[in-house]
């Protein structure tokens, strides 16, 4: 690799720089063994050998940046797998050639990532309803479940583990957040404030110095979350 095409790594996203430094950057003793390890390398070399593609069509396709994209378009030219005719890249004979001989593999590699994800939505699907549950068992069936749900929402698909307020009261965050997550026209803050008073008395969900709201750990761990 020549030394001024390294310096262009220090500008992208860390995770990015580790991945091609550790899968693409080639490797004298492994030789084509380490090329394609990845989902995202799979379906880019399947997506060119049904058509030729722009760098910026592949890049919609596999949702990444166009230059993360021509990173590896280039590593794969550099090993004669891919060559480009004006804005289109395409399989050189002998990508083809390599392609075809990978490609069984290269759909089970896919496949298994679909079922990973499928299975995650799926235990995603089942945490929430288990949650939803214990809240309408310890709370009632109310209104004041909207925000049990959405808070499930931030801690099973957001990572958050906590909602914490803005400008304003806790409520009215809240409320904004409510109206924007849910697409409703409007929450009362009001409204809002008394169903974090019920759901916290109920050991639903914990606030913190009134400005931050969770779900309880104790709702969390008997629905199979981990807080």
């Amino acid at each position: 690799m020549e030394a001024g095409s390294i310096k262009v790594f220090r500008f992208w996203n860390p995770a990015i720089r580790f991945y091609i430094s550790y899968f693409l950057i080639p490797n004298p003793e492994l030789g084509m063994k380490r090329v394609v390890t990845s989902p995202v390398t799979a379906r880019l070399l399947l997506l060119l050998l049904e058509a030729p593609r722009t760098s910026v069509e592949l890049a919609r396709e596999l949702g990444l940046y166009a230059s993360e994209v021509n990173a590896y378009l280039h590593y794969y030219k550099r090993r004669g797998l891919t060559a480009k005719n004006g804005d289109l890249w395409a399989l050189t004979q002998h990508g083809l050639e390599y392609v075809r001989e990978h490609h069984q593999y290269f759909n089970s590699l896919l496949r298994s990532v679909y079922r990973i994800k499928l299975n995650k939505e799926e235990s995603i699907l089942y945490s929430k309803s288990r949650i939803r549950k214990l809240a309408e068992e310890w709370a009632g069936d109310s209104d004041c479940l909207d925000i049990v749900e959405f808070l499930a929402h931030l801690t099973l698909e957001r990572g958050k583990t906590y909602f914490e307020a803005g400008p304003g009261s806790l409520a009215d965050s809240l409320a904004r957040a409510l109206e924007e997550w849910s697409g409703s026209s409007y929450v009362s803050p009001f409204r809002v404030q008394e169903c974090l008073a019920e759901l916290r008395q109920k050991g639903v969900v914990y606030i913190y110095r009134g400005r931050k709201v969770r779900l309880h750990r104790r709702l969390l761990e008997l629905s199979g979350v981990s807080p």
